[in-house]
């Protein structure tokens, strides 16, 4: 959870103030080390959940903001879209029950916010990224009015110096761009923490590295974006860019991205890692603080280190090394791992903590050494693979390609398990957790592979609003089920009729592969066109993508009766100019009278000039409406 009490920097002298505490806080830190000052022997885990809120019709609810003020709950915090909140689960001692314990609050407090989000008509949903997210979403309005989130997104559109710019290439491709980081909005994740010694931080963590990639390989849950088909695990390219300030003079240089799996891997002392976010990644939000960390270690106390737990949480490494002080007044350090998706379900969710509980407790024994026996871009390589593919990626390890299914069930799943009975796990709860984990992989089914098949399935019958729509809708129905996710049942697309009096506006009905021209095309291609794909309407665009006019039949058909030259006509000489449109929450009772009354045979939907589908006649038929 973030430290709400920040703010931007403006007044001079503030950054540097900031700055000399930063450097004093990293000096204590190594004091710290050096005098072996850190709790020992102390085993905890915990997590965040992060979690998105729908209306009835799966839409993006924004009531976070509202929803909080009525939760009497201090596990329950706001995050930076209003359409999204996160529970901050307590930490638990590491033992038998632990992970069952963990399972049971999670749980309660899920049941306990949607039954507050019910009160505002809304519901929650856990998944990497909400499919039913549109750009309409994603304004700066729908930020969560919190003085952190405010500044962060101003502090790093001025260091970009322009908008946030995404481009992503999947099966489909997305370039788009935003003028604050609400693309971060998206993402939902289910974020597990876990106390480590300080005398073994450096070989854990960098097996946390190293596993990432199969642990993430086979938890995928993002597939989908803006009604786009991108990454398994979309989150993390999108993540990355969302925030990304370099330029690109910077890339050139090799400059880190603020989001990332890290450069190298650490070789002496977790402070390697809070050395490299100070040196590398410019200040973005500062606080006020009081406190002079090397004073407070000379008169025996324990710093807070403000400052550089501050900065390191605008740092967002997808493992991330935090300081923290615990409840008998004692450091320690925790390893933090950000790259696993929400959802689809809690089991599926407890199954991908004990998976990665029982890998990290292995990491005493074959993390020592790692950093000189794997090369850190071969991790690296492999994390960004697992990212695009998900479960079908290959993985290079031990020096060889591998199938990341046949890796986990014939290797890591019994490392797991002996990691998990190390700590005297139950034995039952290990079964259960990792047999979900076994069937996952033996059926190669993940949230993100089910998500991916079923759109796909739906696209065949429906446009990609209803398709999204009618996904989005079965995947809560299959959360509330609770079975993991490589038993959910396929979807079964409901009759065109009955899905016409539940989405009811032109954004889920409209066409959005438009076939357009421009305005100074020659006629003879519209003609040409509409014989081709057997299309009655063709919008016409300016150079800068604004829908201008309109070409129809009856166009070029009175051309063609005054028997004029096809060849020196454009199109902007004969189309319509003066367009009848509608938007994409039009109520489809008013595109139908809409349509009557102006007996025209389609309405273009456009939002700010600019076409973002068309409905038809035909369509409108089809939906059993009234036309002209």
């Amino acid at each position: 959870m973030g430290d709400f009490a920040v703010k931007y920097i403006n007044q001079t002298g503030e950054r540097e103030k900031f700055m000399q505490h930063l450097i004093n806080d990293i000096q204590a830190l190594d004091i710290l080390l050096a005098e072996d000052l850190f709790e020992k022997g102390a085993k905890r885990i915990g997590a965040e959940q992060e979690l998105s809120l729908i209306d009835p019709i799966g839409k993006p609810a924004c009531k976070g903001p509202d929803i909080l003020k009525t939760i009497d709950d201090p596990r329950v915090t706001n995050e930076i879209g209003q359409f999204n909140l996160e529970i901050n689960l307590d930490p638990f001692n590491i033992g038998a029950n632990c992970l069952n314990l963990m399972e049971q609050q999670l749980r309660e407090e899920l049941a306990y916010v949607n039954d507050k989000a019910s009160a505002f008509n809304s519901q929650i949903i856990l998944t990497g990224i909400l499919p039913t997210l549109q750009s309409k979403h994603l304004t700066f309005d729908n930020i969560t009015p919190e003085k952190r989130y405010i500044a962060l997104s101003d502090r790093l559109r001025d260091l970009r110096g322009k908008d946030f710019e995404i481009y992503i290439q999947g099966t489909d491709e997305l370039q788009t761009k935003l003028d604050s980081v609400l693309f971060e909005a998206c993402n939902t994740s289910f974020q597990l923490h876990l106390q480590v010694d300080a005398k073994d931080f450096v070989d854990q963590y960098n097996w946390a590295q190293h596993m990432a990639a199969p642990i993430l390989a086979i938890s995928a849950n993002s597939p989908l974006l803006l009604e786009k088909e991108l990454w398994m695990e979309t989150r993390i390219a999108l993540f990355q860019q969302s925030i990304d300030t370099r330029t690109a003079y910077n890339t050139t240089r090799y400059r880190q991205p603020r989001v990332s799996l890290g450069k190298d891997w650490i070789y002496r002392s977790p402070a390697e890692i809070f050395k490299e976010q100070v040196a590398r990644f410019p200040i973005l939000i500062i606080k006020d603080i009081q406190e002079e960390a090397l004073d407070v270690l000379k008169q025996g106390g324990t710093p807070k280190l403000k400052a550089l737990r501050t900065h390191n949480g605008t740092v967002y490494s997808w493992n991330r090394a935090c300081y923290g002080i615990s409840d008998n007044g004692q450091p320690h350090l925790r390893i933090e791992t950000r790259y696993l998706p929400a959802g689809p379900t809690v089991t599926d969710e407890m199954a991908n903590f004990a998976f990665w509980l029982g890998l990290q407790q292995m990491g005493f024994e074959h993390g020592k050494g790692l950093n000189k026996r794997v090369p850190f871009k071969e991790a690296r390589e492999n994390f960004q693979k697992a990212a695009k593919s998900g479960i079908h990626t290959e993985l290079i390890w031990d020096g060889r390609y591998r199938r990341v299914c046949e890796l986990v069930h014939n290797e890591l799943l019994p490392m797991a398990k002996e990691g998990l009975e190390a700590i005297n796990l139950n034995p039952k709860d290990i079964d259960h957790y990792l047999g979900v984990i076994d069937n996952r992989v033996t059926k190669c089914t993940t949230g993100a592979s089910w998500q991916v098949r079923n759109y796909r399935k739906l696209l065949e019958r429906w446009s990609a609003p209803i398709a999204i729509q009618e996904l989005t809708k079965a995947m809560v129905e299959r959360q509330k089920d609770n079975l993991p996710v490589h038993e959910w049942p396929e979807v079964k697309s409901a009759p065109v009729v009955s899905l016409a009096h539940k989405l009811t506006q032109a954004g889920q009905w409209m066409t959005t592969d438009v076939f357009t021209v421009h305005e100074d095309d020659p006629l003879s291609l519209v003609r040409a066109m509409m014989e081709w794909k057997n299309i009655r309407h063709i919008p016409v665009e300016d150079e800068r993508g604004m829908l201008v006019g309109l070409i129809t039949k009856k166009n070029w058909k009175s051309i063609a009766e005054q028997n004029k030259d096809w060849g020196s006509i454009t199109v902007k000489q004969v189309m319509v100019k003066d367009l009848i449109t509608g938007h994409d929450e039009m109520p489809l009772d008013e595109v139908s009278a809409l349509m009557i009354e102006k007996e025209i045979g389609c309405l273009p939907i456009v939002r700010s000039g600019h076409l973002l589908g068309i409905i038809t006649d035909t369509d409108m038929k089809n939906l059993d409406y009234k036309t002209k």
